[in-house]
């Protein structure tokens, strides 16, 4: 909504920035913050520095609490691997937590759609009220046909993720690893789960770069209440596939090549 041609950043999920929606904005901004710090970490640059907090505010401005959980547990995967000493991430743990701590009345009003979205969520119900029908919805569509699973990005007609409008027929999962078990049954399960796997191991047993990690974390928590994995058209898609992509590339790099090769590499 616009209120005199700004944008009214007051309403839960109404700030989309540079994107076409929060949800797109949410998961894409956590990804920049990621790089930029990265980048800034390499450069000492506090330019950058202030950058990547831009780049966190979009994140919260999103009001995506599944954009704003998985940045948070891609941070943790980004610094434990960046660090790759137990007490270093510990020391980097606490200076962050006091930054944080103190810098509260900065970012304070930042959280307020996270807040509303969360209250609305329990005056609903629960938690996750605004996913658990849809996601009872896909444990149906398996249970219905557990081997193959109801249909490639198919849901079934009766039940409320499928809707007709001006724009053509539409199909929200609530959840890309449910739309996975629901969509293609174990049998797709086997295939994928195996996909992503192999990427995971690769890029935690070969890469030295530890964006990487974040990256695929980031994504991998997103898709618990984002279905987007199927969806080629969707931007969200080709980023979770291509990041799968580059991850299970780095089997073929030399792990003697590795040690201080530059992150621009991958």
């Amino acid at each position: 909504m616009q209120v005199n041609g700004i944008t009214d950043l007051s309403r839960a999920g109404i700030f989309g920035g540079l994107a076409s929606h929060s949800m797109l904005l949410g998961p894409t901004a956590g990804v920049g913050s990621l790089y930029i710090v990265n980048k800034a970490l390499e450069n000492k640059s506090v330019f950058l520095f202030a950058c990547s907090i831009l780049c966190l505010a979009s994140v919260l401005f999103a009001s995506s609490r599944s954009a704003f959980l998985s940045t948070i547990a891609a941070g943790f995967v980004y610094l434990h691997f960046k660090t790759a000493n137990l007490g270093t991430f510990f020391k980097y743990f606490v200076a962050i937590f006091i930054l944080l701590a103190c810098s509260i009345p900065l970012w304070q009003g930042a959280m307020k759609g996270l807040i509303e979205k969360q209250n609305g969520n329990v005056v609903v119900g629960s938690t996750f009220a605004s996913r658990e029908d849809k996601w009872d919805q896909r444990f149906e569509e398996f249970k219905s046909n557990p081997i193959c699973g109801y249909g490639f990005v198919s849901v079934d007609p009766t039940n409320k993720d499928n809707s007709i409008g001006a724009g053509g027929q539409s199909v929200e999962p609530g959840s890309s690893w449910l739309s996975v078990l629901s969509m293609t049954g174990i049998i797709g399960l086997i295939f994928i789960g195996s996909i992503y796997v192999e990427a995971l191991l690769a890029v935690a047993k070969n890469s030295r770069n530890p964006f990487l990690f974040g990256v695929i974390t980031l994504l991998t928590v997103n898709m618990f209440t984002e279905g987007y994995i199927f969806f080629g058209g969707s931007f969200l898609s080709f980023l979770f596939w291509i990041t799968i992509g580059v991850c299970r590339d780095q089997k073929y790099l030399p792990i003697e090549n590795l040690t201080n090769a530059p992150n621009d590499n991958y």
